[in-house]
């Protein structure tokens, strides 16, 4: 008995200081400061929050325009809801999208967030 209760409260104060470092962690960003994922907010060129000089990519009516060593190979895409799908020739790739307010976009995939800044041409 007396190990079942040990047991528990490791487990209870496990989760405790879970909880406490996830609440640490969380953005201040509130939905209001998101922009509805259209294609008209979405149109124009991005850069990666990396290099926030170099387009990374560049979106309009109906192509995803990847740079690819300077050069920018247009693909077709749709949107559905919060998610933007890119045809490549040989895959279909989907990513979740947030449309910022500030001019910048985070797209997820099952992988990993990416995150841009639009740029002016």
């Amino acid at each position: 008995m007396r190990n079942i209760m040990i047991c528990l409260v490791i487990v209870c104060t496990l989760i405790s200081c879970k909880n406490s470092n996830d609440q640490k962690y969380r953005s201040n960003a509130t939905t209001d400061d998101q922009l509805p994922f259209t294609k008209e907010h979405f149109k124009g060129t991005w850069a990666s929050t990396n290099d926030k000089t170099t387009a990374a990519f560049k979106i309009d009516e109906t192509s995803f325009h990847f740079n690819e060593n300077g050069t920018f190979k247009p693909f077709p895409y749709e949107i559905k809801g919060d998610s933007f799908i890119v045809t490549y020739p040989n895959l279909r790739f989907g990513y979740k999208v947030i449309l910022w307010k500030a001019d910048s976009v985070h797209l997820m995939d099952e992988y990993q967030t990416n995150s841009f800044v639009r740029i002016n041409d």
